[in-house]
């Protein structure tokens, strides 16, 4: 049976669940940033449409191109453990669970959890988590893959920093974070006032990705945590909007 995961603020305290939470410091969050990204998708999600979580009328007709180029970078999934940060409605989740052995898909848009439920409920080895990535807590060593689309832009800077480190921990050795993010501006076609979301210069990703290093016995010298193995645009954006800023990054723990 597929199970939905209620998770309140930076507690450990999950309703209808397992205890999937554990190990994680104290998050820095920004509370201004969090309320105002809470408060933004409250009011785009009335429906629980692709064409809302995607903020585009031609969603569906982005997503037959869209997502298995995005899918297509990713290494084998076979047999692996699976965390899918802002899983939305699930457009991705029925072709990842279809390869991985679990699949734990979070979202902190309460309707969107919901829906993607009500589509992938059937799907037994997927569990459901209502949850604020920036305060998410799972347990060290848990995921071979962690997977995100349109996430960060919606972190604070200093909140990024400390999801990547976090991811870091939850990946078992040699585990992969991928992740696509807009990036410059807005690419959608739905008319949106006060947007808060962040469109990055693609460095900004490059250079964090390469610069979260980790302790080591030499104060002067840490290790770098992650290697960068893709970056590239998805050709689905360039072709129908011209867009090149729809950046896709696939990072390797090391």
């Amino acid at each position: 049976m597929s199970k939905i995961t209620t998770y309140e603020k930076s507690s450990s305290s999950l309703q209808n669940s397992d205890n999937v939470d554990a190990g994680d410091p104290t998050d820095c969050v920004d509370e201004s940033t969090r309320q105002t990204m809470q408060t933004f998708w409250n009011q785009q999600a009335q429906e629980a449409s692709v064409e809302e979580m995607m903020l585009d009328t031609n969603a569906k007709e982005l997503g037959k191109e869209e997502i298995p180029e995005t899918l297509s970078m990713l290494p084998d999934i076979a047999g692996m453990d699976v965390l899918e940060l802002g899983a939305g409605i699930g457009r991705f989740i029925g072709r990842l669970a279809e390869h991985c052995k679990t699949l734990t898909a979070v979202d902190f848009v309460k309707k969107f959890v919901d829906k993607n439920r009500e589509l992938n409920g059937h799907l037994g080895n997927c569990h459901f988590v209502h949850a604020d990535a920036a305060r998410l807590q799972q347990p060290a060593n848990s995921y071979d893959l962690v997977f995100s689309n349109w996430l960060l832009m919606y972190l604070d800077d200093v909140e990024v920093k400390n999801l990547l480190a976090k991811i870091h921990r939850w990946l078992r050795p040699k585990g992969y974070f991928f992740f696509h993010e807009s990036c410059c501006f807005y690419s959608g076609n739905v008319s949106l006032r006060n947007n808060p979301t962040k469109y990055r210069e693609p460095a900004f990703y490059s250079q964090l990705a390469q610069s979260i290093t980790l302790a080591t016995d030499d104060a002067d010298d840490g290790q770098r945590a992650f290697e960068v193995i893709t970056c590239k645009p998805l050709q689905t954006y360039v072709k129908y909007k011209s867009y090149q800023n729809q950046l896709c990054y696939l990072l390797r723990k090391v």
